[in-house]
């Protein structure tokens, strides 16, 4: 399974390995983000990761409000991040190997998936 399989499905993706290990399926178990991602909509707002700052709210607030407060923060005052085309290519120049390797032991053609450029290849020889 890959993270895209778990995005595209996300209950089927947490039940197949329950399942597969013989734990029971329960309904109470809810799939939510958490530790959600992304950079400060405005550098005004940059404030808000300071670790010391997350690390004292963690201290003060019980476990499930700190997790709404930073799911607030995070939908309101960030933004999803990106990566460049460049910085895309790098990245996947770096790891066609490792790629071609998982595809192989999963039997799905990722590279082909990811549409990645198989220039990488010839790079990676």
């Amino acid at each position: 399974m890959t993270f895209g399989d778990f995005l595209k499905d996300q209950e089927q993706a947490f039940h197949q390995p329950c399942q597969f290990i013989g734990i029971e399926k329960t309904p109470t178990m809810l799939l939510s983000t958490r530790n959600k991602g992304g950079v400060p909509k405005s550098s005004a707002f940059n404030i808000l990761k300071n670790r010391a700052l997350v690390k004292a709210t963690r201290k003060v607030l019980p476990g499930s409000m700190h997790a709404q407060l930073d799911n607030f923060v995070k939908s309101n005052f960030f933004k999803k991040a990106s990566l460049k085309p460049s910085q895309k290519d790098v990245l996947s120049e770096v790891f066609y190997r490792d790629i071609e390797k998982t595809s192989t032991l999963i039997g799905r053609d990722l590279c082909e998936e990811w549409q990645l450029n198989d220039s990488f290849e010839k790079v990676n020889a």
